[in-house]
């Protein structure tokens, strides 16, 4: 089943998520009727109040009606990248298949470590962000010992990024080359269940080899061990397609996701 509802995803579980996301509903009429209604479940709703103004909640909230709670939130995080990057503020639509593909593109990039990636749009606009991490007595001494010995050096590199570029050296001297990468990075080393987004991933043949199937990508499609032992070899969770094209997956027997579009319930007669 779709995540959206569970004490792990549902974003309104805290007073201040709650009050927010009544205002954004008081500001947008529609997502508040739509809340209302059921057409959404809170997560969602609080998703779309970030993105959403009152040109655009109409399209959001059809956006989400078709989408699983993980594909909605794929989509508002790529239209708030894009405003980050680009610098406009303003309330976004959702996005377009073109312009969802190339944020996914950007973001395999960027996990397979290519330093050189560009994305066409604007650049990026930095600042500072205080960083507060809590560790042990021991580790903090340790720290500073070495911060200190750093800072006599004379190095005009700051001390984060001489361990940056140490950790950079001393472990991805030789990119390591594991089976089925190229798929690995197509489906951005996530999970491609459509309710579910770990990076603890295999590569999962959709064609299953002893039903003839082989090991060219548009037959591999990464999921996360539970997906693929308790989920597909244990009946709960069916896919099939092409990767290349658009995968249909059938959740439980209860929810069929056709690539990124929610397939509604037949309505029994």
């Amino acid at each position: 089943m779709d995540r959206e509802g569970t004490g792990h995803e549902l974003e309104g579980s805290c007073t201040h998520a709650k009050m927010s996301l009544a205002r954004r509903c008081e500001a947008l009429p529609a997502l508040g009727e739509a809340l209302r209604e059921g057409r959404l479940g809170a997560s969602s709703a609080s998703l779309i109040g970030r993105v959403a103004d009152g040109g655009s909640v109409g399209a959001w909230v059809e956006r989400a009606e078709a989408r699983t709670f993980k594909h909605l939130r794929e989509e508002v995080e790529a239209v708030g990248l894009l405003a980050r990057v680009s610098g406009d503020a303003g309330w976004l639509a959702p996005p377009d298949d073109d312009t969802l593909a190339e944020v996914q593109r950007f973001e395999s990039a960027v996990l397979a470590g290519e330093a050189d990636v560009q994305m066409s749009v604007a650049r990026a606009r930095t600042g500072r962000v205080p960083l507060r991490v809590d560790v042990s007595t021991d580790l903090a001494d340790l720290w500073m010992s070495v911060r200190d010995l750093h800072e006599r050096r004379g190095d005009d590199r700051s001390f984060i990024a001489t361990l940056a570029r140490n950790i950079t050296c001393t472990w991805i001297r030789e990119p390591i080359e594991r089976p089925f990468e190229g798929v690995y990075r197509r489906d951005r080393y996530r999970c491609q269940s459509p309710t579910c987004d770990r990076r603890d991933v295999g590569a999962h043949h959709v064609v299953f080899r002893a039903h003839g199937g082989g090991d060219e990508p548009d037959n591999l499609v990464t999921l996360c061990g539970a997906c693929h032992i308790e989920g597909v070899h244990a009946g709960t969770l069916g896919v099939r397609g092409r990767a290349a094209g658009d995968l249909t997956w059938t959740l439980g027997g209860v929810l069929t996701v056709a690539g990124r579009m929610r397939q509604r319930p037949t309505p029994k007669k």
